[in-house]
């Protein structure tokens, strides 16, 4: 048997209508996107701004990891996309070689905290994570394809695109559609350029 936690708050699944978390469940809905935390405190942030369909807050990790999630996610025919917040990983080796298969078939959106050293020492302090260098992270991201957002902002906003738009054919240019006039120019800089 596999051990979730300690010191989390559970798991909710919107297609089941369950949730196994003492947390306040608000309204989740049958949208296709997992997430993985590592804090608690994002966990309940993410399911207020309804943008799960699953979630699983990991807490400390002593058993079930972030790699043993990305590879639920990938199997689930539910999830089209994944979102992990990560604070800091224990098999790199292993978290790599998942990553990169997983990202080649769903987009994995990743917002990793703990940047700064005062962050890190929060991290290793709260969930006990070992968070490792930020350049580190940098060139995982490029080599696995995995998708890096900088803010929770940042985070929903890629998981509204890439859960609701057609995915992106390889080797193509996406392009959303126009909402504010402000918005134009940065797009036809980036068609100018294309």
């Amino acid at each position: 048997m596999r051990v979730l936690g300690p010191n989390t708050l559970g798991t909710a699944n919107a297609f089941l209508n369950f949730s196994l978390s003492f947390a306040e469940q608000y309204g989740l809905e049958k949208i296709p996107v997992g997430l993985v935390s590592q804090s608690g405190i994002f966990f309940g942030i993410i399911n207020e701004l309804r943008m799960l369909g699953k979630g699983i807050d990991l807490g400390n990790g002593c058993d079930v990891d972030v790699t043993d999630c990305l590879e639920y996610y990938e199997a689930d025919p539910e999830v089209k996309v994944i979102a992990l917040h990560i604070e800091g990983i224990n098999n790199g080796r292993k978290f790599f070689q998942v990553a990169k298969r997983v990202a080649q078939k769903k987009p994995v959106i990743v917002l990793k905290t703990g940047r700064s050293k005062q962050s890190a020492k929060a991290a290793q302090s709260h969930t006990g994570s070992i968070i490792g260098k930020d350049e580190i992270w940098d060139a995982l991201f490029k080599q696995t394809g995995l998708i890096r957002a900088h803010t929770i902002d940042e985070m929903s906003d890629l998981i509204k695109l890439f859960s609701q738009a057609p995915p992106v054919k390889e080797g193509g240019l996406a392009l959303p559609p126009i909402v504010e006039e402000w918005e134009y120019i940065p797009w036809m800089l980036v068609i100018n350029t294309a």
